[in-house]
């Protein structure tokens, strides 16, 4: 591969608020070649008007049209990261590369792709709610508690981040031939991906399959009625039927408690049954307590989608680019702590000169007991070589993100490039330039 790799590379990271766009650019000697990275949001820039994702979709046609669109990566199926595919319909990569969990002809209860550690499953046991029928579960489940949550709620956001995107999903599903289509897993290759990336090495750190996290984990005490996917029971704790007859019951109980205290004035007068004062306060706390399920399943979901990211690896020359989607704490443990080749990875890791910051700068995708202290070329603003880290966020639209303690850390020990830096008028995206070492 020996001269015929990149020999100039940048990063184009457009502004969608809270979602992610990155078009990574490497130039070859005769041809210049990108690879777009996600494409959604959940919540527009400060001031963006309702074209503002059309504009950025126009911008990418644009810069698209200065070479050749090789590859585009999913790298999870939130909206934030895939709802505005659609918006490109002339897009033709060559390659399209996905987590496992998103495989079309996957069955309800893969377990993933690749031998994976000898471990014995249970029946439906998924630790982190990867299985394909798993995630489905999940996301109706949070769309079911979007309507629970109202729009005011705090994690409103999420909930309908959550929600299924078919028509993304079949419009990446549809941009080249299956057979050029890398569903990737932890330890996995994109074998697509490597063939129209000349010079570049493609290490693939996630998502890890359910066999491999399995392996690190202890299966959770659970009787026979929780036997089913783990997501059931929690999503029966949003279901309409399953509140109002736990509701009816309990009501009932009250009603004839109530009525015990005396005889009925007219026993054989019909009658609809009334809440009694003293059952008031139980339906406005099962109702309480039905939104806090809601709202607590709704960033589970969360949490568990975030760890179907795709987490890549590049390597051109000596320099190296991680891209990791939304991968949180649990993806990152498997990649750095429990995976056969954990040292060498954190070793690969450490010596990271560009790191996309995970999930819009939350601490649980740059987890400070992991990832962070794995990265080697952190340092104050002489360190020689220092890394460049890259955020895409919008604060006020997710609790806690983008993290004060993470962005302290960036700003300090990092060179940082954030959408939320100011920047000229109608201006859509910052250009990160990127240096390639020999």
């Amino acid at each position: 591969m020996a001269g015929k790799g990149p020999t100039n590379a940048k990063l184009w990271v457009y502004d969608v608020g809270f979602g992610d766009c990155l078009l990574l650019e490497l130039a070859y000697p005769h041809q210049t070649r990108f690879v777009l990275f996600d494409f959604g949001t959940k919540g527009l820039p400060p001031g963006a008007g309702p074209r503002h994702m059309q504009a950025v979709a126009d911008a990418i046609e644009g810069k698209l049209a200065e070479g050749e669109l090789v590859a585009v990566v999913a790298t999870h199926r939130h909206r934030d990261h895939i709802a505005s595919f659609p918006l490109l319909p002339k897009l033709a990569p060559r390659v399209v590369v996905q987590p496992w969990t998103d495989k079309p002809s996957a069955r309800r209860d893969w377990t993933g792709p690749g031998p994976g550690p000898g471990v014995r499953l249970r029946r439906h046991h998924d630790p982190l709610g990867f299985m394909p029928g798993t995630l489905a579960a999940a996301q109706s489940a949070s769309e079911h508690a979007f309507g629970l949550l109202g729009d005011d709620h705090p994690m409103a956001a999420a909930a309908k981040n959550n929600q299924e995107n078919p028509r993304a999903r079949a419009f990446l599903e549809k941009l080249c031939p299956a057979s050029r289509h890398d569903y990737v897993f932890a330890g996995g290759r994109a074998k697509n991906l490597e063939r129209c990336l000349p010079g570049v090495k493609i290490s693939v750190l996630g998502p890890p399959t359910v066999k491999q996290y399995a392996s690190t984990l202890r299966p959770p005490k659970r009787s026979s009625a929780d036997d089913d996917e783990h997501w059931l029971w929690l999503a029966g704790l949003t279901d309409e039927w399953a509140f109002w007859h736990r509701a009816e019951r309990a009501l009932a109980s009250a009603a004839e408690a109530h009525q015990g205290r005396g005889r009925p004035l007219f026993p054989r007068a019909p009658s609809r049954r009334a809440i009694p004062p003293e059952g008031r306060w139980l339906v406005e706390r099962m109702s309480r307590e039905r939104r806090d399920a809601a709202s607590a399943l709704v960033q589970v979901v969360d949490s568990a989608l975030n760890n179907t990211s795709v987490i890549l690896l590049l390597t051109i020359g000596k320099t190296r680019l991680l891209f990791s989607g939304d991968a949180e704490v649990e993806a990152w443990k498997w990649a750095l702590c429990d995976a056969p080749d954990h040292r060498q990875t954190r070793a690969a890791v450490g010596a990271t000169d560009l790191y996309k910051v995970g999930h819009h700068g939350s601490w649980n995708a740059t987890p400070r007991g992991t990832l962070w202290p794995a990265f080697g070329k952190k340092g104050g603003p002489g360190r020689r070589g220092r890394m460049v880290s890259v955020l895409s966020t919008k604060p006020g639209t997710h609790p806690s993100v983008p993290a004060p303690a993470l962005l302290r850390e960036l700003k300090q020990s990092t060179t940082l490039y954030s959408t939320r830096a100011r920047r000229p008028k109608g201006q859509l995206c910052i250009e990160v330039p990127i240096r390639l070492r020999k």
